[in-house]
């Protein structure tokens, strides 16, 4: 069957009262007089009531017309002040085949563009003088429209205009919206000073920006999952920029930054990043006015493998490089004085953290980060294969400082150490032994999680808690012993350790959280002069007071 396009326009009852969906004859004599020869379009001109038009009634009133094998309304030209109705119905009456919508000559005052992006072949809008508000919240990266390529605004709207087809206010101080199917280089008018939230979000043929000097604030989301930006200066004039602006800008390699910006947020999952450094022709050059490095400012950047950091640089946030899976070597300049937990987590091919000589605050050795006075560990360099070893003069090991060191084999823990912090050695699929001297009173949760590879670990006699999940998924730990100092066992302590056999309770424990034996087949024992807790029926229950 052959596919005849139509050029369908919507007019109020009241405009043409001679055309009726169900009068053939009507129908036919619009047909007559509009049908267009030689490109399979049909013109359509026809009254409907905005509460019951569907494409039901204009494919009936085309075969009433003997208009055979209409698959595809192509326009749609409304000429009708309600048109709310259509608006947030237009994917429903015209599916995916809708490809231009003339919206000029309607008095609408609000419109959500996510309502015109389900039709995913539309390619242009054109806008009333009506409209005094456009709602662009809820396209996002993931929304799944991505055809449009021309928004139009009447020339006389007092609120809003366009220019090739980009929506901005009226001045075009702001630019609103970006269309996502406009392809190629774009330049932004140097009368722009700001851009609404995710203004370009989702424009992933977008393949190169020039920001003029003119823009002062780049919000939330901008530029994010621009997937094919390759290259960005953000010029001096920028003195303010929100998160996520440039986030999953997977083909971005060259960024030059605003030497007004004194934090570093927005560039998540950019993996086509390689260097951090404060010159070059290539990376993510920071310029020496940059004092913090914000919270997952990079992390996700699996591309990345080394950060040079200016002597400006004061502090490096929680999650800042998490997950930059290919990151070799780390410099620290002497400015720094702060690097929150997790700066570096999940950066499995860390091999080398060098810190300046003259930083107050830490110093490194071996590659490891500790703070200056090496007692404690911050950081520790995560592609080491075999032996872990910590120096003595360590009396913590930090928040996840050993964290997913997956070619770590075994950990000599010295007798300075006091404290083992949350997560410390988590995710240390490798690690075989380790031996915990009687020095250390207090292991945090998680502590040994998922350390997979876990056969056997002794737990110093100076312990006094089991802290919550601290060896769940040690799904290798066959044999355990408690202290009897221990007076109490977090929740989830054992979960998932499918490989235990048993499980001695000292006298000395007098609380148990729950789910601590979850998924764990062990045979579980209690000391007859524990106060608090017994066998029954092969099962652990609290002793009746």
């Amino acid at each position: 069957m052959k596919t005849t396009n139509v050029s369908l326009t919507i007019t109020p009852e009241q405009a043409l009262k001679t055309v009726d969906v169900e009068d053939t004859a009507a129908v036919n004599k619009v047909m007559n007089d509009e049908i267009t020869d030689g490109d399979n379009s049909i013109l359509f001109e026809i009254p409907v009531k905005r509460v019951d038009f569907n494409n039901s009634l204009l494919k009936q009133a085309l075969d009433k017309a003997g208009i055979e094998g209409v698959t595809v309304v192509c326009k749609l030209t409304v000429n009708d002040e309600n048109t709310k109705f259509f608006i947030s119905k237009i994917k429903d009456f015209f599916g995916d085949t809708l490809q231009e919508l003339d919206l000029t000559n309607t008095l609408m005052e609000k419109i959500r563009l996510c309502n015109l992006y389900e039709c995913i072949g539309l390619t242009s809008v054109k806008l009333p003088r009506s409209v005094k508000e456009i709602f662009t919240h809820g396209l996002n990266k993931n929304f799944r429209g991505n055809s449009i390529t021309s928004i139009e605004v009447h020339p006389e709207n007092p609120v809003f205009s366009s220019q090739d087809g980009v929506l901005f206010n009226k001045e075009k101080t702001q630019l609103i919206y970006y269309p996502r199917g406009k392809q190629g280089e774009y330049v932004i008018p140097n009368t722009v000073k700001d851009f609404r939230r995710n203004a370009f979000c989702g424009c992933s043929d977008l393949t190169s920006i020039i920001i003029p000097n003119s823009v002062e604030k780049i919000p939330l989301g901008t530029f994010l999952g621009c997937t094919g930006l390759t290259s960005i200066i953000i010029p001096d004039s920028v003195v303010e920029m929100g998160g996520s602006v440039f986030n999953e800008c997977t083909g971005l390699k060259s960024v030059i930054f605003s030497k007004s910006l004194d934090k570093i947020y927005g560039f998540t999952e950019c993996t086509g990043l390689t260097s951090i450094n404060i010159s070059g022709e290539e990376g993510f050059i920071i310029p020496d006015t940059v004092k913090e490095i914000e919270r997952f400012a990079f992390a996700g950047c699996t591309g990345l493998l080394s950060v040079f950091l200016p002597d400006s640089v004061k502090a490096i946030r929680k999650s800042a490089f998490r997950v930059c899976t290919a990151l070799a070597s780390v410099y620290i300049p002497v400015s720094v004085c702060e690097i929150d937990e997790y700066a570096f987590s999940g950066c499995t091919a860390l091999s080398n953290i060098t810190v300046h000589p003259d930083n107050p605050f830490f110093t490194s050795e071996n590659g490891n980060l500790y703070n200056k006075d090496k007692t404690v560990l911050l950081k520790y360099y995560q592609a080491q294969p075999g032996e872990m070893n910590i120096p003595e003069t360590v009396t913590v090991i930090d928040d996840g400082a050993a964290r997913n060191c997956v070619a770590a084999t075994s950990a000599v823990i010295p007798n300075s150490v006091k404290i083992i912090e949350h997560g410390a050695f988590s995710g240390c699929s490798g690690l075989t032994t380790v031996v915990v001297p009687d020095s250390v009173t207090e292991i945090g949760s998680f502590a040994f999680s998922g350390c997979t590879a876990l056969t056997s670990i002794i737990l110093p006699s100076s312990l006094k808690k089991i802290g919550n999940w601290l060896f769940s998924d040690c799904s290798a730990l066959t044999s355990i012993i408690i202290p009897d100092t221990v007076t109490h066992i977090g929740e989830d302590a054992f979960r998932d350790c499918t490989a235990l056999t048993s499980v001695h309770i000292p006298a000395s424990v007098v609380s148990i959280d729950c789910s601590v034996f979850c998924n764990c087949p062990a045979v579980i024992t209690v000391h007859p002069d524990n106060p608090a807790f017994k066998i029954e029926n092969g099962e652990l229950v609290e002793k009746l007071q």
